[in-house]
């Protein structure tokens, strides 16, 4: 049973009676109302994720996947704008509350690898699967606990601890994703 229906089947409760209502996880005050991926960050500040803009797209081997008729590794470097993210969390474990955007079944978090003036992750055919529909390295995934809260809202956080990097929220594929980077904890 996938974690998601797992954790939709825990919403129920036994309450007295024997009757069994819904209990939806508590979503911090003051959500904003349209489609987005949102972050909360302190008493009452959100901060809505964006879009990263991609640079370029490499693919290598597409003469062999193509005379192999797929049977050969098809690689593709995509290429973002810009050395980091401008959403900075402090947060190495953050919850992400989605909001119209995807489907809560394709959302996984890829860290990205840091160039000069770009950020940038490969991707490939051999590594494609129903969970990671765009083939990103094993190395470069986070599996996230996605938990829905209504028809319309979800919410998102990785079961391990990202470090910090540059990453993006990705609904599938890297067209649909949303940029983010983790700053280094203060001491």
């Amino acid at each position: 049973m996938s974690s998601i229906r797992v954790t939709q089947a825990l919403y129920f409760l036994l309450v007295s009676g024997g009757a069994a209502i819904a209990q939806e996880p508590a979503v911090p005050g003051n959500l904003p109302s349209g489609a987005g991926v949102y972050y909360h960050q302190g008493e009452a500040t959100w901060i809505a994720l964006t879009r990263p803009v991609m640079a370029a797209t490499k693919t290598e081997g597409m003469e062999h996947f193509l005379d192999t008729r797929g049977w050969s590794n098809l690689s593709r470097t995509i290429v973002f704008e810009g050395a980091a993210a401008a959403i900075r969390i402090p947060d190495p474990k953050p919850t992400f509350y989605v909001r119209d955007i995807g489907s809560a079944q394709d959302v996984l978090i890829a860290q990205l690898t840091r160039k000069k003036d770009t950020r940038e992750i490969q991707a490939s055919s051999t590594n494609a699967s129903v969970n990671n529909k765009e083939g990103f390295k094993r190395g470069r995934i986070y599996r996230v606990t996605a938990i829905a809260l209504s028809k319309e809202l979800y919410s998102v956080t990785p079961e391990q601890t990202l470090k910090p990097g540059e990453y993006l929220l990705v609904f599938g594929h890297a067209e649909t994703s949303f940029e983010f980077g983790v700053q280094a904890r203060s001491r």
